[in-house]
């Protein structure tokens, strides 16, 4: 699909250096990538300081297309000197625009737009998948959803049923739509009706449909995904039984100032204002939308009962500081404290459940110390042992298997 919109040939004027590092992407080609454009990605980044990867041949890229690369190399090397990726904290109407290099990079057709968010996603290049993911937003911004399907040719395949009861599901947007309009319109457009701001909807909200994938040392894919697979199917069945043993924990002071929200079970939590500062997500429904005025805030994908547990979380770790991204080594990255230790000492299905909704709310200590503890319990463990851990039957064929192996060969090495 990408060949077929894209025929671009391999920019020359780009220097590679002499210690360039050797790729093979997914379409079996071999490309020369220079160091300073290696660092921008932190993914490439692991592969070489922690596994010295490309000791042992060219990198293996099997999720990036050499088209899409090529594509990655140009505007990395455009930005090789903007320094580090620093996530943009001030509110969205004060977001500096794209660049107007940037602009024109991502004037392309819609298909390679998306191949290079789900290859900076991959790859970890956080500048590239923040200005894709605005671009994109700045495209449906303001659209109605049936634009949205006009400009991208996707089909309504819901009955006119299911579009009903989506709309009911979600009447609080429209009347949020409302309370905003009349508020903010004199803010947002001049008397010609031109807007007076920028627009962009924030990269979180247009990433929701993008899921990350993490290679792993010496771990295939199939068997990770055979372990989401089993704490999915645990949720759907025993999610109740397992958690509503917990009580909420009444020690915990509200504040004249709580927010109220609701969750996916339809119980009403009122949280502390000193937690939701913790989460971007209900920070932005807050400061940018102002939707407390409204009624309880709508937290559809969390139940009650993990909420507890969030709020537990955040409130140990209430003076602990805005997050910072770690930039060391993993060798050299600090362990779990030890009341974290304790507090995910918990059954499976309770940490799948933190990790989804921790990545939900945006609660990046949360979703890290969580992380870190799932990978703690796995690492050094043969793919039969994180089998045999989670209960996971194999159903590959013995030459399945043996395929695999041989496809993974390089993470033996």
């Amino acid at each position: 699909m990408v060949k077929a919109i894209v025929e671009d040939e391999e920019d020359d004027t780009i220097p590679l250096g002499e210690d360039a590092i050797e790729v093979i992407t997914k379409d079996g080609r071999r490309c020369r990538l220079p160091r300073v454009v290696l660092r921008m990605s932190r993914t490439l980044n692991t592969m070489i300081s922690e596994l010295a990867i490309e000791t042992i041949g060219p990198i293996p890229l099997w999720k990036v297309d050499s088209v899409v690369l090529k594509k990655i190399l140009k505007w990395c090397w455009f930005h090789r000197n903007d320094g580090p990726f620093v996530e943009y904290t001030g509110t969205l109407a004060e977001k500096p625009p794209l660049c107007e290099w940037d602009q024109r990079f991502f004037n392309m057709h819609q298909v390679m737009v998306y191949e290079l968010i789900l290859a900076a996603n991959y790859l970890d290049i956080r500048g590239l998948l923040d200005s894709a993911c605005r671009f994109v937003a700045s495209m449906i911004a303001g659209k109605s959803p049936e634009e949205i399907r006009r400009m991208f040719n996707i089909k309504c395949d819901y009955t006119p049923e299911e579009e009903a009861k989506i709309m009911r599901e979600n009447a609080w947007t429209h009347e949020l739509d409302k309370e905003r309009d009349e508020k903010r319109r004199a803010e947002l457009y001049n008397p010609d009706g031109s807007a007076k701001v920028n627009t962009d909807i924030p990269p979180e909200n247009v990433l929701k449909s993008v899921e990350y994938e993490e290679p792993s040392k010496g771990i295939e894919a199939e068997t990770l995904n055979d372990v989401m697979r089993r704490l999915h199917s645990l949720t759907a069945t025993e999610m109740r039984t397992i958690l509503k043993q917990d009580e909420e924990d009444d020690t915990i002071p509200l504040g004249e100032d709580a927010i109220e929200v609701i969750t996916k079970d339809g119980r009403r939590c009122r949280l502390p204002r000193v937690v939701l500062r913790m989460s971007r997500t209900l920070n932005t429904m807050i400061s940018e939308l102002a939707i407390e005025t409204i009624g309880p805030i709508p937290l559809w994908k969390v139940d009650s009962v993990v909420l507890k547990k969030i709020l537990k979380w955040c409130w140990f770790h209430r003076n602990d500081g805005p997050f910072v991204e770690y930039t060391g080594t993993l060798a050299e990255k600090p362990p779990l404290c030890e009341w974290d230790q304790r507090f995910f000492n918990m059954h499976q299905v309770m940490v799948y459940e933190l990790i989804l909704a921790a990545n939900y709310l945006d609660i990046r200590g949360l979703l890290d110390s969580a992380c870190r503890f799932v990978a703690s319990m796995i690492a050094g463990k043969s793919p039969e042992e994180i089998r045999r851990m989670f209960n996971i039957k194999c159903d590959y064929t013995p030459e399945e298997e043996a395929k695999i192996m041989r496809e993974n060969a390089w993470t033996r090495k």
